[in-house]
């Protein structure tokens, strides 16, 4: 006897498929599968990299989370400061990634990029604010802008730049 197979391309409720039909994930789910797998391959890929990261941030709460995800999901080195000026303070060679809040008190992380660029600073210097406005900021700098309220979307890219990487 010749067994019939019918696929079914879209979610069937639970305990409604018979025997011998196949329920073959949505497009959506394909998509989401494929970001997954992509997502997978650049956090594999910046893992290589080994990068040494200063985060220079005044908040206490965004700098502690902001390292937790870099050494847990990219195997990073990460170095935290509350200032630009404690920031100018240790080797900034040291660091293939420096990442500098916007807004700070005393000195602003404007002045703390323009004077790590006076400096010659090698490592990839990137401003980061949860005001998109200021990725004109960063861009009239030459510098990346990281916006803090998409995190990984946009920190992967300037990660995978630091390491000559190219674009996620």
């Amino acid at each position: 006897m010749h067994e019939e197979m019918h696929v079914i391309t879209h979610q069937a409720p639970a305990g409604s498929v018979s025997p011998g039909i196949r329920v073959l994930p949505s497009e959506g789910e394909r998509e989401s599968t494929a970001t997954a797998a992509q997502r997978k391959v650049t956090q594999q890929r910046i893992q290589a990299l080994a990068l040494r990261i200063l985060v220079v941030d005044d908040e206490p709460t965004f700098r502690k989370a902001l390292r937790f995800a870099l050494e847990t999901s990219y195997g990073a080195k990460v170095t935290e400061v509350p200032s630009g000026s404690d920031a100018l303070q240790v080797e900034l060679d040291d660091y293939d990634v420096i990442l500098v809040d916007v807004k700070m008190p005393g000195m602003d992380g404007i002045v703390t990029c323009e004077e790590m660029l006076a400096r010659g600073v090698t490592a990839l210097i990137a401003l980061m604010s949860t005001d998109s406005s200021h990725a004109g900021t960063a861009s009239s700098h030459r510098v990346p802008f990281y916006d803090k309220n998409n995190p990984k979307a946009a920190l992967e890219p300037i990660l995978l730049s630091a390491g000559g990487g190219g674009d996620a």
